[in-house]
This record gives C-alpha cells, structure tokens and sequence, in this order.
C-alpha cells in the first residue's frame, strides 16, 4: 500500500494526486492553450486513444439496462442458494 500512495503521491493529508495536479493543469487552460496543446500533441493523443480502444474491446459489454443487472443477481443468488442446498 505504501509503494502505491507514493506512487500516486498521497499522503493522506489531503495532498493531490499526480492526476488530480494534470487535471486541474489541464483545466486552467484557455480554448485557445487547449487547441495549440491538441495541434502539437495530435500523434501522441491518437495512439493513447488506439490503444484504449483496443484494451476495451478486450472487455466484456457492459449491461446499461437495470432489469438485465438485476435478472443476472437474481440469477447468481439462484445459483448459489441452490449449490447451498445440494452440499
């Protein structure tokens, strides 16, 4: 645990993250530092968004409908009561 917050920069003293520290960077920026940041970081930003595309279509659909998500708990706790019974 510790290697990570070092990693991330938290002390649990309420000290931002380096991600929080990019963002709010990020965020302080005028339209016109936003466009020039995009012209000159184009090539880079593309292959960063490539390979998230590729790492999520690695992963399964996500379910959006709220009777889907509960037919599939209904479902697991079917399972398990019925594993429970048979043991």
């Amino acid at each position: 645990m510790q290697q990570v917050a070092e990693m991330t920069n938290i002390d649990g003293k309420g000290t931002p993250s380096w991600l929080d520290l990019r963002i709010a960077e990020k965020l302080k920026m005028t339209i016109e530092e936003q466009q020039a940041y995009r012209k000159l970081h184009w090539n880079e930003i593309q292959t960063r968004v490539k390979a998230l595309d590729e790492r999520m279509e690695k992963c399964e659909v996500l379910i959006s409908d709220e009777d889907e998500i509960a037919d599939m708990v209904s479902k697991d706790r079917r399972e398990h009561y019925e594993k429970s019974l048979g043991h």
